[in-house]
């Protein structure tokens, strides 16, 4: 797959780095972009595995109220994710934002900042 450069992003974490990579740096006409995890270990210089998965924009670019239907329209299992953690919005459901317990973490991930 191809990536774009301003997209990527490398880190370390105990004997592991790890590389995430986008398909592309802008978002698809549903709203999401296809990404990549790739885990190696750095003292055998060895691959461990890949994730892949997608990312949906929740600001606004396509009409938020579509979030189950752009979630659907990926994949029935991330519909069922995005039934379970956010409203249409793609806002965390109250149950959940009780659940995380930071109210920092919660408005970041409420308005699409990651966690």
């Amino acid at each position: 797959h191809q990536t774009c450069a301003m997209s990527d992003a490398k880190f370390n974490f105990a004997n592991f780095r790890f590389t995430l990579t986008f398909e592309s740096d802008e978002f698809d006409d549903d709203a999401s972009k296809e990404f990549f995890l790739t885990m190696l270990d750095k003292k055998k210089s060895k691959e461990i595995g890949t994730v892949e998965g997608h990312l949906i924009d929740r600001t606004g670019k396509v009409n938020s109220a579509r979030f189950f239907e752009r979630c659907d329209a990926i994949s029935s299992e991330l519909q069922g994710a995005g039934l379970l953690c956010c409203d249409n919005q793609g806002k965390l459901r109250p149950a959940l934002s009780k659940l995380i317990c930071d109210k920092q973490r919660v408005a970041r991930a409420s308005r699409g900042a990651g966690w």
